[in-house]
């Protein structure tokens, strides 16, 4: 990535990507970006458990859940 003017003689810039740079190529980076998607799957997967616990028992019945189930993969960290 660089840094490129947005008008001549202006002191914003704007961070142009550079196509040869990928994100493979650093390993740090895609260890922290490995990381952070994986910290926005648990926390996705957590609000879906949270809406399966708040499902009633006949919308369950009608996935084939039971009450009891659904809490249990609601408790699950992970």
């Amino acid at each position: 990535m660089t840094n490129m003017p947005l008008e001549p003689n202006s002191t914003e810039f704007a961070i142009v990507s550079n196509p040869d740079s990928d994100i493979r190529s650093r390993p740090l980076l895609a260890s922290v970006a490995t990381c952070f998607r994986a910290l926005a799957d648990w926390f996705e997967r957590r609000r879906q458990r949270g809406h399966l616990a708040a499902l009633e028992d006949h919308i369950l019945s009608d996935i084939g859940v039971s009450r009891w189930q659904a809490r249990r993969e609601a408790s699950r960290w992970f």
